[in-house]
């Protein structure tokens, strides 16, 4: 964990580990992310290591890939009239407008 310089009992509430194998770094990945390690303590948050600009491309590629994944979807859109009445609208894909 890294220590916090202005309180040197406290960390920062991270780390860094390294790994010699490719392999065993995605293993661990995959198997503590999300894992609660401690009683009363949040869960972990594990990923790799990247440069600002690296996680920037990431992200974006990540926000591509849901936008492709969305325009594929066909959604019902559930309307409730003054007279009580519930109509259900459907939304064709290629109706649907993204915006950046």
């Amino acid at each position: 964990m890294v220590k916090d310089p202005q309180a040197p009992n406290k960390n920062k509430g991270f780390g860094f580990v390294c790994f010699e194998k490719i392999e065993d770094a995605e293993r661990a990945q995959k198997g503590m992310h999300d894992k609660a390690v401690m009683l009363d303590s949040p869960a972990l948050y594990v990923s790799f290591a990247m440069k600002k600009e690296e996680r920037k491309e990431h992200l974006q590629k990540k926000r591509e890939e849901l936008i492709r994944q969305s325009q594929k979807m066909t959604v019902f859109s559930k309307m409730k009239e003054d007279s009580n009445i519930v109509t259900y609208i459907r939304i064709k894909p290629s109706e649907t407008k993204t915006t950046s």
